[in-house]
């Protein structure tokens, strides 16, 4: 079911409201000219279909420091490398030091790029049921924590 535009009520009509059309409800409809009224049951939304699980893809550990040193390889400073690249300047610095990191696809363009391996397929951990933690029964936060 559609909100109203307007108030965030359930809507019931869509209304020209100052040359615009808008999903309204009863009494936000009195401020334009009514277009036309909903069924009074729509059909409900269909869901997305579940993706397949297939492999997770994460960053490499030294993914900053690659970037780093295969640009400075190239010989090109932080600014020619992000007009490069068409992002910038602060980006690239933000990445280079590892304080934010880019997004797979940002990072596979960089691969292409710089002739890099940022990339690389992960395995996901293990997930067991909640609850308390008995001798040998799953990973807890902790757990992941001391891995790294």
């Amino acid at each position: 079911m559609t909100t109203c535009e307007m108030c965030g009520k359930p809507a019931t009509a869509r209304a020209l409201v100052e040359s615009t059309e808008m999903d309204v409800c009863a009494g936000c409809a009195r401020f334009g000219k009514p277009l036309s009224s909903f069924p009074r049951y729509a059909a409900p939304a269909k869901k997305a279909a579940p993706r397949p699980a297939g492999p997770a893809y994460g960053l490499v550990s030294d993914w900053s420091k690659r970037i780093r040193d295969a640009r400075t390889k190239s010989g090109l400073t932080q600014k020619e490398f992000a007009l490069k690249i068409n992002e910038k300047e602060s980006v690239l610095h933000h990445w280079e030091t590892g304080t934010t990191e880019p997004d797979i696809e940002t990072a596979r363009k960089l691969e292409r790029i710089l002739h890099v391996t940022l990339v690389e397929e992960t395995t996901p951990l293990p997930v067991t049921g909640a609850g308390k933690k008995q001798a040998g029964a799953g990973l807890t936060i902790g757990d992941v924590l001391r891995m790294r």
